[in-house]
């Protein structure tokens, strides 16, 4: 299931593993999960569809969106994990970012917070109750001193954002643009509001590293991925993942996101700032994984300089 790491573009894999108690719990106020109208394949990439999504990703360009607020639902529905997550999140200049999430599960909430104010990076785990459980540091100066090391390849900074959670809204389009074919756009209406509805498939080297030939696609890992834009903004409001995931029949929603009321350049006080891009440690024991960290990039650089 590392897949899920893409989709949920902030949130890690231990996130989903943590809520596994969800199974059996309800859904709660969100709409019913989507029909299964069957996959069709893209096979010729759309201009018109591709020259929209490139609109959406100069509309977020970090040369004109500082500061970026939204609240966040997901849905994630995959290999017996069913759970709702709501929350927050939130960027500023310097690398800073907040991510908060809460989990519902029928014991009880969790939930995971992400929190750096550029030169530490910091992540929060509860599984059940009040406390948070786990929570580590990152001195992301030294990480990212690792990074630049001659020789290291721009894939292990990549592969390091992504793991560690130190992604956005910005770097998922420029994935989906970047790893899919997008066909023809679609003028749709989701309740009372009206969106671009794009649809996009694996490119084909892709796809082969998850069903190479001869070998059926794997259950629960999403074959297309549709991407709900404003008409007027392009504002990625809704992005949903579909796929197998036996017993279920036909092709289901593996994972939905939403992007909700998006708030952009509203600048905060120096104060507002300093609490929102700091984690209180005060209460809590932190485990400093830097020097871990630092070692496990410099192994994966010596792996990939030998691929």
């Amino acid at each position: 299931m590392s897949f899920l790491r893409f989709p949920l573009f902030a949130v890690p894999l231990g996130t989903i593993l943590l809520v596994a108690g969800a199974r059996t719990w309800p859904f709660s106020s969100a709409a019913p999960p989507p029909s299964s109208p069957p996959l069709a394949a893209i096979t010729h990439a759309d201009p018109e569809a591709t020259r929209i999504l490139d609109g959406a990703l100069a509309a977020l360009d970090p040369g004109r969106i500082v500061w970026l607020e939204a609240t966040l639902w997901q849905r994630v529905n995959v290999q017996g994990i069913a759970y709702e997550a709501t929350g927050r999140y939130l960027t500023g200049p310097g690398q800073r970012v907040r991510l908060e999430l809460k989990t519902r599960t029928s014991t009880g909430e969790g939930g995971v917070q992400i929190v750096s104010d550029g030169i530490t990076l910091w992540q929060a785990h509860r599984f059940v109750g009040d406390k948070w459980n786990r929570v580590t540091r990152l001195d992301m100066k030294a990480i990212l001193a690792t990074l630049a090391e001659p020789g290291t390849l721009p894939k292990l900074r990549d592969e390091f954002l992504q793991d560690h959670s130190f992604t956005g809204i910005l770097p998922l389009l420029q994935g989906l643009r970047q790893q899919m074919i997008w066909g023809p756009k679609e003028t749709v209406r989701r309740g009372d509001r009206e969106f671009i509805k794009l649809t996009g498939c694996w490119l084909p080297e892709l796809a082969g590293n998850f069903a190479p030939p001869g070998r059926p696609w794997p259950a629960g890992v999403p074959r297309q991925c549709r991407l709900y834009l404003d008409p007027r903004t392009l504002w990625p409001h809704r992005v949903e993942w579909w796929g197998s995931d036996p017993p279920r029949a036909g092709a289901v929603a593996l994972v939905q996101m939403e992007f909700r009321s998006p708030v952009l350049n509203r600048p905060l006080t120096v104060e507002r700032c300093a609490a929102e891009f700091t984690f209180d440690t005060r209460a809590v024991g932190v485990v400093d994984q830097t020097r871990e960290v630092a070692e496990k990039l410099k192994a994966r650089a010596q792996e990939l300089a030998v691929q």
